[in-house]
């Protein structure tokens, strides 16, 4: 039986970046016709690299909460790592996709994106002494 506790804990910092990464799925499942037209360039890789941030952050957050110690002494690396293989598989999974293909110019700003909003938060969490 999971004690109400460990719920709490799941619901709190390990389903968060599990929807997210459930979301992005959904998104990149979706053929390029039921997509809306983001044809500008910079825009669409500012998104990519939005997206890939938050779901880096969240994935960082559930990470230095984790039961296990070696995943809590090593979170912004795991998190980096799972976040940029997330990205390529990702742009794989769109190459199953109608009207997608993958872009080495996407995982790029999806890894990007993760880089730099796990560092800035795990700086912030430092230097404000964050839980």
């Amino acid at each position: 039986m999971i004690k109400k506790n460990n719920l709490e804990r799941y619901f709190k910092f390990q389903f968060p970046w599990q929807f997210i990464m459930s979301f992005i799925f959904f998104v990149s499942g979706m053929s390029s016709d039921e997509l809306p037209d983001v044809t500008f360039y910079f825009w669409d890789k500012f998104l990519h690299f939005i997206a890939f941030g938050i779901l880096g952050i969240f994935t960082y957050r559930g990470f230095i909460h984790a039961e296990w110690r070696f995943i809590r002494i090593n979170a912004a690396l795991l998190s980096i790592l799972l976040t940029i293989i997330y990205g390529a598989t990702d742009e794989i999974h769109q190459s199953f996709v109608p009207g997608r293909y993958p872009s080495f110019t996407d995982w790029y700003a999806d890894a990007a994106g993760a880089i730099f909003f796990i560092l800035l938060y795990s700086w912030i969490r430092r230097r404000w002494k964050m839980n």
